[in-house]
């Protein structure tokens, strides 16, 4: 189960599976909501006020290893955007649509492949650029062009040995 506090709510609720990650959508604009990365796959879960529990609202990822997630911070936009790390050597971002704690949509964005398993992703303060980490100590950074098409932006090489 999941122990889930957010902006003074306390709930508890069951995943269904083994959760290997999770990250809140910080923005207080919206309905509560989080995305929960599993051992077989990545949803959105919503706080429904009105019945006082979770809801897993979207599947975004299914049948599949997620080995990190992230929700960018909102800053304005109509959409959010989310980033997976999979262990099928990809890093995904949807955006996601929260249109209210009943009704929410995903589109997948980019599917960027990557050469070795991604352990970390994590996103810059305005949400625009997303850093990935893997097992070979690079660290890649990945950004939308003028067309919205995500590409790799800079590479970090681990020290010399």
């Amino acid at each position: 189960g999941i122990n889930a506090e957010y902006m003074g709510l306390m709930v508890t609720f069951e995943a269904g599976r083994r959760v290997n990650c999770l990250d809140w959508n910080k923005s207080r604009f919206d309905t509560p909501s989080l995305v929960v990365g599993t051992d077989n796959g990545a949803a959105v879960w919503t706080y429904n006020d009105k019945v006082k529990r979770w809801k897993n609202v979207l599947e975004l990822v299914d049948s599949i290893d997620v080995i990190d997630i992230a929700w960018a911070p909102h800053m304005g936009r109509r959409y959010h955007l989310v980033a997976v790390a999979l262990r099928d050597k990809t890093v995904r971002i949807f955006k996601i649509f929260l249109r209210d704690a009943e009704k929410v949509e995903a589109q997948e964005v980019a599917k960027m492949d990557v050469e070795h398993p991604c352990w970390r992703v994590s996103w810059n303060m305005t949400g625009t650029m997303l850093a990935s980490s893997g097992d070979d100590g690079y660290v890649q950074l990945w950004k939308a062009g003028p067309s919205g098409k995500w590409h790799r932006a800079v590479v970090l090489a681990p020290p010399a040995e």
